[in-house]
């Protein structure tokens, strides 16, 4: 094993712990990658033997652990609060930690400070958009907004000095009563406090694919859905799958089929691994004499863009 470092040196997080004690060698806890899609590494500081605790200033035990840091809802239709939580930025580099909880409001322009604006002034608030929630930093004073970048570019463009961020969700905004749509959260985990119709009784013309927007965020996550099939007057067959690209091929997806007047039911858990655009279910009758129709309720996701 190596024991002699110099500065600049890369090295896994995993590697330090296991070497500092703090957790064993065949123990690794770091096995995400950051939130750009970089592997976890750590910049040695100063050359170093590894004699027990090694110099590394920026290095962080659980770099890559979200601690608390839920959003909700509250207290208002617009405003998102930020608990209370420890985490690092997305790069492994800062600590980040709000010992009270932060709530922003999306209505306003990003100000410092909880109960102030969240929203970067470059952008325009539009209805019926996802906004992702970051935790933001300038080494010392931890606040929190939205963004459509997902590197929280604007919002940074407001928040002088701040260099440091995390993306802790996302949420909904439509005009009228509810603002931003409400949801129940555990930790990754959300869920619709109102399930939501993605698709009423949508017609499945014969071998023609249906695409069927869901209601999850622009960020990578598993979406929860029901689906209902039905053709009133033949026999059918059909498939509906979830895999990206939409092309469609025979052995996609989960089979259904029925006799006239027939309704299948299924939940499933769609991967849908998706950035803008691609958030999607897909369905398409393959026999029958005239078209189904389909009904796809979304209950909630599964953020692995937290991870």
């Amino acid at each position: 094993m190596k024991t002699s470092f110099s500065a600049g040196d890369y090295v896994t997080p995993d590697f330090l712990e296991a070497i500092n004690g703090t957790t064993a060698a065949t123990g690794h806890r770091h096995t995400s990658l950051n939130q750009d899609g970089s592997a976890p590494k750590v910049n040695l500081t100063s050359a170093a033997e590894v004699t027990g605790v090694l110099p590394v200033a920026n290095y962080i035990p659980g770099a890559h652990t979200l601690l608390g840091m839920n959003i909700r809802r509250y207290p208002d239709e617009w405003d998102v609060e930020v608990a209370t939580g420890t985490c690092c930025d997305a790069n492994g580099v800062a600590r980040m930690t709000l010992a009270s909880a932060l709530t922003k409001d999306i209505t306003d322009d990003w100000a410092e400070g909880a109960g102030n604006g969240g929203f970067p002034s470059g952008l325009t608030l539009t209805s019926g958009t996802w906004y992702k929630v970051f935790v933001i930093s300038d080494g010392t004073t931890v606040d929190a907004g939205f963004d459509i970048s997902v590197v929280a570019a604007n919002l940074l463009a407001d928040a002088t000095g701040y260099t440091y961020w995390r993306y802790v969700g996302s949420v909904y905004y439509i005009d009228g009563t509810d603002y931003i749509r409400p949801w129940y959260a555990y930790r990754n985990n959300f869920w619709w406090q109102s399930v939501q119709q993605d698709a009423g009784a949508t017609a499945l013309p014969l071998d023609t694919t249906v695409d069927i927007d869901l209601s999850v965020p622009e960020s990578p996550a598993i979406a929860t859905v029901s689906f209902a099939v039905t053709n009133s007057t033949n026999s059918w067959a059909g498939q509906i799958w979830d895999d990206v690209p939409a092309s469609y091929s025979s052995g996609n997806g989960i089979l259904v089929q029925g006799s006239a007047g027939d309704l299948q039911c299924m939940q499933i858990r769609a991967v849908t691994y998706c950035y803008a655009g691609l958030q999607q279910l897909h369905a398409r009758q393959t026999s029958g004499a005239l078209s189904g129709a389909i009904t796809v309720r979304t209950h909630g996701w599964y953020d692995l863009g937290m991870l």
